[in-house]
């Protein structure tokens, strides 16, 4: 069994929150995603970030998935 850490965050209005498996931040580090704003088109942001998985160094196809989530 892994092992897991649990941790609070305080979610305002206007956030936003990504859970990806590994396949996508191992490929594509946070740090080179677009950044999202309140104008944001959320299905668009994440085919962008689905392009630079599939583009990404060694071009390694893993297990990639990603949510985005807003919070109104």
């Amino acid at each position: 069994m892994p092992e897991a850490s649990v941790q609070t965050v305080q979610i305002q209005s206007g956030d936003c929150l990504v859970i990806c498996s590994d396949g996508t931040h191992d490929l594509v580090p946070s740090s080179e995603w677009q950044l999202v704003d309140a104008q944001t088109n959320l299905q668009a942001w994440l085919r962008a970030l689905k392009t630079q998985v599939y583009k990404s160094a060694g071009n390694a196809y893993d297990n990639g998935t990603a949510i985005l989530v807003r919070f109104e």
